[in-house]
């Protein structure tokens, strides 16, 4: 939860759940599912976390969407932290309508 508070998420407006864990000594792999509060349970997306303890605490070492049931809501990548190069769009931004040329004329 101190993962995804630190990335200026709302997590009042999610229903979060921790899907399954499996412990490795001082490594963990945790599955867990992110919903809007209200949605369908399909409307949501599934992330694999992979964790290493460091004292009393977990810390997340690597992130993988799961590839299925995501769905995107809008909201910034929980994964990424604000301004880092892998929270940038590498494919720059989309065109404005009016920017485009007309569909079917040349």
């Amino acid at each position: 939860m101190d993962h995804l508070a630190d990335r200026g998420l709302n997590l009042a407006s999610m229903d979060i759940d921790i899907a399954a864990v499996d412990f490795h000594r001082d490594t963990a792999d945790a599955t867990v599912t992110f919903t809007p509060k209200g949605a369908a349970p399909g409307q949501g997306m599934t992330l694999h976390y992979q964790m290493h303890q460091k004292g009393n605490r977990w810390e997340v070492v690597k992130t993988e969407d799961s590839g299925h049931g995501a769905a995107s809501s809008g909201a910034a990548n929980p994964h990424e932290q604000p301004g880092s190069a892998a929270a940038a769009n590498p494919h720059g931004t989309m065109p404005s309508p009016e920017d485009l040329p007309p569909v079917g004329k040349k």
